[in-house]
């Protein structure tokens, strides 16, 4: 997601486009792939509340997804098509994992008048990396 489109949605929800959250948004942005947290923004200079201000606001807009995995700190990412996620117990990696079809598997069994709201997939076990550290 680029960030007009953030700023975008923003204006359309009648939020102001402040300094911080610009700032913010462009750090997200540039980390698009990953996942990330919130001491990612910490040593940036911005104050604890705002990080967590912008962060939930992005998360009401379903712009970012809040994840609490396992043995892990609090995490996000920007929403993206369905999918699910590997987490290494040992290093504590997380890869995400394409899961073609996922959206559409609940549908198929509970019908068409469904509506869910949430859904996550998680697997846990020991990277290839780990393995290989480990032999």
């Amino acid at each position: 997601m680029r960030e007009q489109e953030i700023y975008n949605k923003l204006s359309e929800q009648k939020y102001r486009i402040t300094q911080p959250r610009k700032e913010i948004i462009k750090l997200l942005v540039e980390k698009d792939a990953q996942h990330f947290k919130i001491d990612d923004f910490k040593n940036k200079g911005y104050k604890v509340a705002t990080i967590y201000n912008v962060l939930n606001m992005l998360t009401e807009l379903k712009i970012i997804k809040r994840y609490n995995f396992e043995n892990s700190e609090v995490l996000y990412e920007f929403s993206k098509k369905a999918h699910g996620h590997f987490i290494c117990e040992q290093c504590g990696d997380i890869i995400n994992l394409a899961l073609p079809g996922l959206s559409c598997l609940p549908a198929k069994q509970l019908g068409n008048n469904t509506t869910i709201s949430k859904s996550k997939v998680e697997f846990y076990g020991v990277c290839a990396k780990c393995n290989e550290k480990n032999e």
